[in-house]
């Protein structure tokens, strides 16, 4: 990367082997940074292109989602009624289907 030439330069998805953030500066004089996901949350300027590189900018991206530890999903208190209630139906008609015995 050499602004003196005029290179371009690109930065990958953000994390290293790590998988901690990367951080980069982009040079005074750079032509242009390009992101990998011009659509990004926040992304304000033409698509390719951040700035004219009018001095260094910080930049990080993150994905707060960890797909190891799913989330559970928690019964509503309607479910628990609902199914109390069933089973008591359930009960109720066991009961009354008994034979008599003589």
């Amino acid at each position: 990367m050499n602004p003196g030439i005029g290179q371009v330069f690109y930065i990958g998805n953000g994390v290293n082997s790590s998988l901690a953030f990367q951080q980069f500066i982009a040079p005074t004089g750079a032509t242009r940074v390009f992101f990998g996901i011009t659509d990004a949350f926040g992304f304000n300027g033409a698509p390719g292109a951040f700035d004219d590189n009018d001095g260094s900018y910080r930049i990080r991206v993150g994905i707060n989602e960890s797909p190891n530890n799913p989330i559970t999903a928690v019964p509503e208190p309607e479910t628990y009624a609902m199914m109390l209630a069933g089973l008591g139906l359930l009960g109720l008609v066991a009961r009354r289907r008994k034979p008599k015995t003589a």
